[in-house]
């Protein structure tokens, strides 16, 4: 079993996680760590987070706030970054489906061969991304901009790359920038959450 302690850096990168997880298995996992967490520090009495940088510690209440809105927002099957607040009231749905155990949140099934493509052009999105970018830390910024490209979390983007961790290096090193150009252009990101 893992440490209970997180620093705020990781409890920060666990929260948003959760919030943008579409991974049945990512959430399961990043949610019942939070839960194992927020458990630890309440039997403590611990309110406040250290951060590793030496910056002044967190209130541990910023934290909760925010685990609890997402965890609100998903329950009620809500989008935190809608633009509009939804119409009629709202409806709980059950834990296995807001949180994504039984299935993605929200999200229309999609077919393997549909997931293997998607996955294969974000792994050549990360390889475009990072031809571009000579400074340390390319491959944190490459993940983060395919995520947005594809409208889905880091965590999705790095699945995919894991997938893809077979194939040799030189396959993504072999295309050309306009052929990666081109698999960026025809990227499909995932489709849009349901209301």
């Amino acid at each position: 079993m893992s440490k209970p302690e997180l620093s705020c850096e990781e409890l920060r990168d666990l929260l948003f996680a959760f919030e943008g997880s579409d991974e049945p298995e990512d959430t399961k996992t990043v949610f019942s760590r939070l839960c194992e967490f927020f458990a630890w520090a309440a039997q403590r009495g611990i309110d406040t987070v250290p951060c590793r940088d030496g910056d002044d510690a967190v209130p541990l209440r910023n934290y909760a706030a925010l685990f609890t809105s997402v965890v609100a927002l998903r329950m009620t099957g809500q989008d935190g970054n809608a633009e509009e607040p939804p119409r009629g009231p709202l409806k709980v749905i059950a834990p296995n489906q807001a949180l994504g155990w039984a299935n993605p949140p929200n999200r229309p099934p999609e077919s393997k061969y549909a997931r293997i493509e998607r996955d294969f052009a974000m792994a050549a999105c990360v390889e475009l991304f990072e031809r571009g970018d000579s400074e340390l830390g390319k491959r944190k910024r490459a993940v983060t901009r395919v995520a947005r490209l594809f409208n889905c979390s880091r965590r999705r983007v790095q699945a995919a790359l894991s997938f893809f961790a077979q194939v040799p290096p030189v396959v993504f090193r072999s295309l050309s920038t306009a052929e990666l150009k081109e698999i960026r252009r025809d990227a499909k990101p995932l489709p849009p959450r349901r209301r």
